[in-house]
């Protein structure tokens, strides 16, 4: 059986190892004629000598023809004969060459030799330029001096094996201990990569002890690189045996050109730097691939899958890991990459997919990442720490689509699961990725942000949502080439500190949510109170903060829709604040009411630090309630269930049903913004009676006013001047008598009665109307103090047709 199996190894190394066998017979050949020779002196061998040593090695050839220059013999120290063949060219039977060697030397073994066996002992070999292709299959061919390529029939590292061991195994080199080739000129090209390569200055050396075969090499690779590529092997095995262990050492190879030599390193191709590194593997008795252990460092460079995704700069990477064929997995025990995007280490294993197909297509697998340093595109003005990221990944390597079956990033004992892919289109990266966080800090979620992203929401959480709690924290990112990314995320906060307008006191204990969906931010609290500086607190639940367009950049609106609930002083004395300031130009304080107000509305009001009133737009509306005030009405108390509130940025009213001086009245208090100095003003309806006319101190004598009717008044309130009252009324319900002049009118009978007075500590009617059927009248009153009549003076008094004065 071992017969055979030589045998089928020599038919099936073929030609692939026609240049081997070649040099190694002439050499052998040759090798008897150096006993002729004088020791350690050289000889050229005479013309007669050298033809016939050429027409004894083409009768070994198989018709193949043989062609050299001088023919050197030389008997070293110890009886070694040694002969060497000069431009040694070697061609088919029809004259194309085949190979061309510039030197080609042999050691013979002396006792083989002189029982005329011509066993050569050491073999050197200098020049020659070899063609190796790879085709899609992965069968190899050799081609030499350019021409034609052979199949060998190898298409593993087991077939080459056997074709190396065949080699060894002829009985001819049985004596062959050592092999040196050098100054080799080699050309491969892959079709399964579609690449090719050229070696320059190759070495090749191998050495036989006893049935143990080692082989090395050096070989520098020649590219338009501007980084010199070197390749070192090493390779050991038994004789006959397909069991061998594969070694190979890396200098500044390009990670692509590794990636589409070896299945196991496909995940290498989108990489665009030089490599490092040393392999280190073995083939299994069955001729199956043994555990692979690697070694990779890799320079400076980038990940980049294709012409069109932007490149991801590294400064430096390298990997640690194991290779398992039987299983398909990678083992990473290091992994780790320094670069400006992204610092940090990670361990963990992959399984390799497409495999059994021939080729790689993708990977599945877990990491374990720790101490991680982001800072992708320079995001962040320095870099984010995270202390642990668990991830579970598939890659596809055609297209580039990295998806993430779920990574786990643990930060400051917080969780943040994200899911997605980022895959590489046609015209650049295209990105989908949704997460979800349970806790978080305010001032976390801003470190976190990148400053350039969405930079007005950011901004405005930065300076106005601190302290508290961040939870259920949903987050989405979409990205498409050409398109500004699609951002999307919600939360809630609970026992935080919200600021909705710089010029406001922050909402206290807030409670609440907050989203942005594309360019809209909206955050709402659902509990939570603002304290006046007057008044106490105002519970602001339901009020919310908007901003529409987050892409504006310079002074971008937002809005305020307000939801409150306190008392009257306290929401006075939260809309006196700048820039509306409500009570500013009629000059009422704050405290202007007693009583409970519930209110909402809106404001409108730009993005800026300092904000004037004239760039504000809002309205407020509201229900004051269990209203009490001695100062709306100076001198006069004023009191009602319920008044409506209205303010918007051209002026404030309150209005509704109530007393004034226990006189029953329906009125409008109003008052005008953006006019200097303009005052205020009350409006409506007032009972009139004998009571309401003591009240206000409008002094009628006794007896000459009874019943009740209605009036129509106008108080103006001037700044810093006395009250101005204006009263109409029809009279009607009214009785009215005049005893000096026998006069009354019935409280049925219309009639007219108008007056102007001040209202001061002294009220002064400075024009009083009256007109009734028989009697019209004009004139002033003036109160005395403490109350009562003091001085009624009539201009003009006219009774029927018998008294006009």
């Amino acid at each position: 059986m071992r017969k055979l199996r030589r045998l089928r190894r020599v038919r099936k190394a073929g030609k692939a190892g026609l240049w081997s066998i070649t040099g190694l017979s002439v050499l052998a050949l040759l090798a008897g004629l150096a006993v002729l020779v004088i020791i350690d002196q050289t000889m050229r061998a005479p013309k007669w000598l050298r033809d016939r040593v050429e027409a004894r090695l083409e009768e070994n050839l198989g018709g193949l023809q043989i062609e050299f220059g001088d023919v050197e013999l030389v008997i070293a120290e110890g009886w070694r004969p040694r002969a060497a063949l000069r431009d040694v060219r070697l061609s088919d039977a029809d004259g194309r060459p085949i190979v061309s060697l510039s030197d080609a030397t042999a050691a013979l073994a002396m006792r083989p030799l002189l029982e005329g066996q011509f066993q050569p002992k050491d073999i050197a070999l200098s020049g020659g330029f070899i063609n190796l292709r790879r085709d899609a299959d992965g069968a190899f061919s050799l081609a030499f001096d350019g021409g034609d390529p052979e199949v060998s029939g190898a298409t593993g590292v087991a077939g080459i094996i056997d074709e190396l061991d065949a080699i060894f195994e002829r009985p001819e080199l049985s004596a062959l201990t050592h092999v040196t080739a050098n100054q080799l000129n080699l050309r491969y090209e892959d079709a399964v990569s579609g690449q090719a390569w050229t070696v320059d200055g190759g070495v090749i050396r191998m050495t036989r002890e006893q049935d143990l075969l080692r082989v090395g090499g050096n070989f520098t690779l020649l590219g338009v690189r501007d980084f010199a590529s070197s390749i070192e092997l090493n390779y050991t095995s038994e004789i006959g045996q397909t069991e061998a262990s594969i070694g190979l050492t890396l200098t500044d190879v390009p990670a692509r050109d590794i990636a589409s030599q070896s299945l196991a390193l496909s995940w290498l191709e989108p990489l665009r730097a030089p490599l490092s590194g040393a392999l280190r593997g073995s083939v299994n008795p069955d001729g199956t691939l043994g555990d692979l252990n690697a070694t990779l460092q890799i320079g400076a460079g980038v990940l980049q899958p294709t012409d069109e995704t932007l490149p991801i700069p590294f400064d430096s990477a390298r990997a640690y890991f194991t290779y398992l064929p039987s299983e398909q997995v990678l083992q990473f025990d290091e992994i780790s990459v320094v670069s400006p995007w992204v610092t940090g280490s990670a361990e963990g294993s992959t399984f390799l997919q497409g495999i059994d197909g021939g080729a790689l297509t993708g990977l599945i697998g877990q990491l374990r990442l720790t101490e991680t340093r982001l800072n992708p595109a320079g995001a962040y003005n320095d870099p984010i720490t995270i202390n642990e990221t668990l991830a579970d990944f598939k890659l596809e390597l055609d297209p580039f689509t990295l998806t993430v079956g779920e990574l786990v990033i643990l930060d400051q004992g917080s969780e943040l699961r994200l899911e997605g892919d980022l895959r590489a289109s046609d015209t650049g990266w295209v990105v989908a990725m949704d997460g979800e966080m349970d806790l978080l800090t305010p001032e976390r979620l801003v470190a976190l942000w990148p400053p350039a992203a969405i930079p007005k929401t950011r901004s405005w959480i930065d300076r106005n949502l601190s302290g508290g709690q961040l939870s259920d924290l949903n987050v989405a990112l979409r990205v498409q080439p050409g398109s500004r990314p699609n951002v999307y995320l919600d939360f809630d906060y609970e026992n935080a500190q919200v600021r909705f307008m710089p010029s406001m006191p922050p909402i206290t204990g807030a409670k609440g949510q907050a989203s942005l969906a594309g360019n809209r931010f909206v955050t709402t609290a659902t509990a939570g109170e603002v304290i006046a500086e007057e008044g106490g607190a105002v519970n602001v639940a339901g009020t919310s903060f908007i901003i529409p367009d987050t892409s504006i950049r310079r002074a971008a609106p937002a809005i305020v829709r307000l939801q409150g609930r306190g008392t009257i002083t306290s929401v006075l004395s939260l809309l006196n604040r700048p820039p509306l300031s409500v009570l500013e130009e009629p000059g009422l304080p704050v405290e202007l009411a007693d009583g409970t107000a519930v209110f909402q509305g809106n404001i409108a009001v730009p993005l800026k630090n300092r904000v004037t009133f004239d760039e504000v737009s809002f309205f407020v509306d509201g229900l004051a309630q269990n209203v009490a005030s001695s100062l709306l009405v100076p001198g006069r108390f004023a009191q009602a269930p319920t008044l409506a509130i209205k303010a918007n940025d051209e002026g404030i009213e309150i209005g509704g049903e109530g007393l004034i001086s226990d006189v029953p009245f329906s009125a409008v208090w109003q008052q005008v913004f953006g006019v200097p100095g303009a005052g205020s003003q009350l409006q409506g309806k007032l009972a009139l009676s004998a009571e309401a006319l003591d009240a206000f101190e409008v002094g009628l004598p006794p007896g000459s006013v009874s019943g009740t009717g209605i009036s129509e008044f106008t108080l103006d309130l001037p700044r810093g001047e006395l009250p101005q009252l204006a009263l109409t009324s029809d009279l009607v319900g009214l009785e009215l008598r005049i005893p000096e002049l026998g006069w009354t009118k019935p409280p049925r009978q219309r009639g007219a009665l108008s007056l102007n007075a001040t209202l001061g500590e002294l009220p002064e009617v400075t024009d009083l109307r009256v007109s009734a059927p028989g009697l019209a009248a004009t004139g002033t009153v003036r109160a005395a103090p403490g109350g009562g009549l003091d001085v009624a003076e009539f201009s003009r008094v006219r009774r029927d047709d018998w008294m006009d004065v």
